[in-house]
């Protein structure tokens, strides 16, 4: 597995350990950024190996 998703499991584990401690107003922040790399990671394979639904043509405005 790989070292980072095992640290972000690791610190998601221990956060769910803490559940007596006082809410700390930066943990669904936390949660929700390390939820989101998660499936960014997970989910990499599977969407490399799809075909894009839009291409650069398919544009109204472009930015540089």
């Amino acid at each position: 597995m790989n070292s980072k998703l095992r640290s972000m499991l690791e610190s998601l584990e221990h956060k769910d350990q803490k559940q007596l401690l006082p809410y700390d107003l930066e943990e669904p922040e936390d949660i929700t950024n390390s939820l989101m790399m998660l499936s960014d990671l997970s989910l990499h394979d599977f969407l490399a190996s799809e075909p894009d639904i839009y291409t650069v043509d398919d544009l109204k405005v472009r930015y540089r």
